[in-house]
């Protein structure tokens, strides 16, 4: 979220009622795709534990199994692609779907800077950003929790694409969105809490709205 207004202003987007839409999907992608590529490993680590049986394996040594067994440390970025796919899929939908609502909102008078307007943009972003993103969270936990499930280190899926398609000829198209109301209702509130708190503190810095 922090990157989004600075790659917005440098891809062109410098008055707020004339940024086109096209410069707020990719300012979101870039800076989703970013703060994706750095926190893989956290992402890949926490999938590994719940994939664990008996759920008490220490973090420490989820990092060591999976630097010691797996190729090393770049081994903690196993997944990243559909990672970034995910991220870029997600803030290109979740923050500039409220950057656009709001615009629309406030120039058509349907609201004033406010509260509800906050909520009701955020609450939006969230819906459309579970639905969107669901397929590509699929791709990416199954490739993360392969190796975890495998049996003697063989992988089942060569990569993001072949995951897609193996999923799609084993369980049909509707299993890429599989777990989306449970992705809503994880991805919503975080969303809601997550824009309306960024708005508090742009505010109380003195900074303008979103």
């Amino acid at each position: 979220m922090g990157l989004y207004e600075p790659f917005k202003v440098l891809l062109g987007g410098h008055d707020v009622e004339t940024t086109p839409f096209w410069i707020k999907l990719c300012a979101g992608a870039l800076s989703g795709t970013i703060g994706s590529a750095i926190a893989n490993p956290c992402d890949l680590i926490k999938i590994r534990c719940q994939a664990e049986p008996d759920r008490r394996i220490p973090i420490s040594e989820a990092v060591r199994r999976v630097v010691r067994e797996e190729g090393g440390v770049r081994a903690l970025w196993q997944g990243v692609l559909p990672s970034m796919q995910r991220a870029a899929l997600l803030t290109a939908t979740q923050v500039p779907t409220y950057d656009e609502f709001k615009r629309q909102a406030l120039r058509r008078g349907w609201f004033e800077e406010g509260l509800a307007l906050h909520f009701t943009g955020s609450t939006l972003a969230g819906f459309l950003t579970a639905v969107v993103t669901n397929p590509v969270d699929v791709v990416k936990t199954r490739m993360m929790e392969q190796m975890a499930r495998s049996k003697g280190g063989q992988r089942r899926y060569r990569n993001a694409w072949h995951c897609v398609t193996s999923t799609v000829r084993s369980d049909g198209v509707t299993s890429l969105w599989r777990g989306c109301m449970a992705s809503w209702a994880r991805i919503g509130p975080h969303t809601t809490v997550s824009l309306m708190v960024f708005e508090s503190i742009r505010a109380a810095i003195g900074a303008k709205a979103l």
